[in-house]
């Protein structure tokens, strides 16, 4: 494997593809939330480049729990520029970086502007046979779409001014992840939060169905770290999903894996629409919400190791 191959396999924030690779995109989710955690936000900047070359764009949406938005703004691909050392994208006037988010945006109705301090990144355990939360399967070239983790949480410092609403982000918190790849699954379901009651707890679950080779098969991975300790559960370590239910409003996960059960509750009260890929193009809409009440409760051996709640957490299902 070549050297700058391996780079971007071990360093996952770094651009995977390019921007002459035919129906493939790239996007990254940094979420932001304000110290009392009354005001959440995601930036999710990424480019798409489908078959046909006058679709090609680089794009920036954006997201927040006021349900005033989403906005998604093209951008021509020529826009799009970035450096892997150090890690740096560029659209438009707008900066995303492993330690900064700039952002000067003007689109119609909507006026976005700030600039925001990402801290030192908390990632997940790797090594060779697990180079990202998606472990040995990162190294399957024919997937249909790679997740990585880059940061469970960090702090912030810094601001946004929302159509003349000034958000401060000062001792704030952050997570960043990516997805890449031609489309994303037909069918899945993602939670997540970092703004339990206790602030050293951060949780990412991903269930989905993943084509592979002439079958498909229900893909799951799952971080739940707590106090500085990571507990993964995953299709490629054998957990189990012992129950997955949903409703328009409502998920209920449970997944066992050894003596570990994690139980997942969720309560969405309001929805954005988000736009998604398929087969390169940005043409599928898809439901989230950023204001979702999440209970988590972490059994191992009948012994509870973590039960906590948190609000302005994010779901996301199709």
């Amino acid at each position: 494997m070549k050297k700058n191959k391996l780079y971007k396999l071990y360093n996952p924030i770094c651009v995977q593809g390019n921007i002459n690779k035919r129906h493939y995109f790239e996007g990254w989710y940094y979420k932001c939330v304000d110290a009392d955690n009354n005001y959440s936000c995601s930036f999710i900047p990424g480019f798409s480049t489908s078959n046909n070359h006058y679709k090609r764009h680089a794009f920036i949406q954006f997201i927040d729990n006021s349900n005033n938005f989403p906005i998604y703004i093209p951008y021509p691909i020529k826009s799009f520029s970035y450096s892997d050392k150090p890690f740096v994208i560029n659209i438009g006037n707008c900066i995303f970086s492993q330690s900064r988010i700039i952002v000067n945006i003007e689109h119609i109705h909507y006026n976005i502007k700030g600039k925001i301090i990402l801290g030192e990144f908390t990632d997940i355990k790797r090594n060779v046979k697990l180079p990202t939360i998606m472990g040995y399967y990162r190294y399957i070239p024919f997937m249909e779409c790679f997740h990585s983790l880059i940061s469970l949480s960090h702090s912030l410092k810094g601001y946004l001014n929302v159509n003349g609403k000034v958000i401060n982000f000062n001792n704030g918190t952050g997570y960043l992840e990516k997805d890449f790849g031609t489309s994303f699954p037909k069918q899945w379901v993602w939670i997540h939060s970092n703004t339990f009651a206790n602030s050293n707890t951060s949780l990412m679950c991903s269930i989905a169905s993943i084509p592979f080779v002439k079958r498909t098969f229900t893909g799951l991975i799952c971080v739940v770290y707590v106090n500085g300790k990571e507990y993964r559960f995953a299709t490629y370590l054998n957990a189990r999903i012992k129950k997955l239910l949903c409703s328009r409003n409502k998920l209920h996960v449970e997944i066992t894996q050894g003596n570990y059960t994690l139980q997942i509750n969720t309560f969405c009260s309001n929805n954005n629409i988000l736009t998604a890929p398929k087969n390169g193009d940005m043409n599928r809409k898809i439901i989230e919400s950023m204001s979702a009440k999440i209970k988590v409760k972490l059994i191992h051996s009948n012994n509870i190791v973590l039960e906590d709640i948190s609000c302005n957490g994010c779901v996301e299902y199709n």
